[in-house]
């Protein structure tokens, strides 16, 4: 008789554990958090539009900043010799204008 009982315990555990961990399905975890308030952003990526070596960080990572301060200072030599280029090209391209009007 205690066998049984131990037999019919163990079936009903066996049935049990099959029903919550096979046959039922799983319930979908909603990752979604809802609220109101604000967000404060910790973190921020920044990139440049040009390409150019930095020359100083007057800003310490992890340090608060305020819209407008300048957080990093570039290397703005090779930009000039690309701005003097393009500007004698202007030139150029003028001065060929007022002969080819002429």
């Amino acid at each position: 008789m205690k066998r049984a009982a131990v037999l019919i315990v163990l079936l009903l555990a066996g049935s049990l554990w099959a029903y919550v961990a096979r046959i039922r399905p799983a319930r979908e975890v909603d990752a979604t958090v809802r609220g109101t308030g604000s967000i404060e952003a910790t973190t921020v990526l920044i990139s440049a539009k040009l390409p150019a070596r930095i020359v100083a960080l007057p800003v310490e990572e992890g340090a608060a900043v305020e819209a407008g301060q300048l957080l990093a200072q570039l290397d703005c030599a090779e930009l000039e010799v690309r701005r003097a280029q393009a500007e004698a090209q202007l030139a150029q391209a003028q001065a060929a204008r007022v002969q080819a009007l002429a």
